[in-house]
């Protein structure tokens, strides 16, 4: 396990920015079934939760029937990592299930296009991506209002800062295709 000592003013502000990205609020009810050891499971999903006022339900094992299941509990918002989507697409009829959701969350690994798009065609929602790591917490998310395009993290957090640089440290030309190394900023708390 890696140890990377986060503030507590660093937790709130991410949360807090994901909330708007995501329009989170207290009447949400927030369904997932991720190991509570780290930042999509733990931070966004039981502390997320903590901080929102919403009600939490945590599946135990994310199989495609829990998650149909907290559909029928009355479950709005769906936090996955693209195993357990690509599971879910496998099931229609637990992926039909979470028609009735608000927003579907995918992150900690890119989601295959295929399934993003199978997510989006048997639930009736574009799932929403974001990007981030321990040490940094959630840096970057497609918002619930915005588009939302296979294959793309979306845009900053309000607070953060990114940048892709080369090899030689110059900016990297924004046009989609160069590649580059990522920099990012977090508000210092």
């Amino acid at each position: 396990p890696k140890g990377a000592v986060i503030s507590r003013g660093a937790l709130a502000a991410d949360i807090d920015a994901l909330a708007r990205a995501w329009q989170w609020t207290s009447a949400d009810t927030l369904v997932h079934g991720l190991p509570l050891f780290h930042v999509h499971g733990l931070v966004l999903g039981l502390l997320g939760s903590l901080r929102v006022g919403n009600r939490f339900v945590h599946t135990g094992k994310p199989t495609p029937q829990a998650y149909a299941s907290g559909a029928a509990a009355g479950g709005t918002l769906f936090f996955g990592v693209p195993t357990v989507w690509s599971r879910v697409v496998a099931d229609a009829e637990s992926a039909r299930a979470l028609s009735s959701a608000r927003l579907l969350v995918s992150g900690s690994a890119a989601l295959p296009v295929p399934v993003f798009t199978r997510l989006a065609e048997l639930t009736g929602h574009a799932p929403v991506e974001r990007y981030g790591c321990t040490e940094t917490l959630i840096t970057v998310s497609t918002r619930a209002d915005g588009e939302r395009r296979p294959g793309s993290v979306g845009l900053p957090l309000e607070g953060m800062q990114t940048r892709l640089i080369g090899e030689d440290g110059s900016l990297v030309v924004h046009d989609g295709e160069t590649i580059g190394r990522l920099q990012v900023r977090t508000p210092t708390l």
